[in-house]
């Protein structure tokens, strides 16, 4: 288990993940009226900021509990859990940060399973 602070830079990247993925214009380009770029330098900045090697899931694509039927090995069950870990990790940091009349906390501190390589 490796330790990962959470800070404001990560959950404002989280949220324009999210609310990308959301509008369903993360794989269109700019021209088309997405926003691809804003999208792939969010996410690419994120993945960078969690500490994840270029081989692991990010937590964007595993927000479902379940993985996919594609993911049919032991490492890829290991790294799609451990990115679903860390997305509800960043969805909590999102909320704690919004909510009005509770304290926010500028960092928290969470354990973050890190497959072995």
């Amino acid at each position: 288990m490796a330790k990962l602070v959470v800070s404001a830079e990560m959950v404002g990247l989280w949220r324009t993940v999210r609310e990308i993925m959301a509008a369903g214009t993360a794989w269109t380009d700019e021209a088309e009226g997405g926003r691809h770029d804003e999208f792939m330098d969010a996410s690419s900045r994120l993945h960078d900021l969690c500490g994840l090697g270029p081989h692991q899931l990010p937590p964007f694509f595993a927000l479902n509990p379940t993985p996919p039927r594609w993911i049919d090995q032991d490492r890829q069950r290991r790294d799609f859990a451990r990115a679903h870990k860390l997305g509800r990790m960043l969805d909590k940091a999102a909320e704690e940060a919004k909510t009005p009349g509770r304290p926010t906390r500028a960092r928290m501190v969470a354990m973050v399973a890190r497959p072995r390589e």
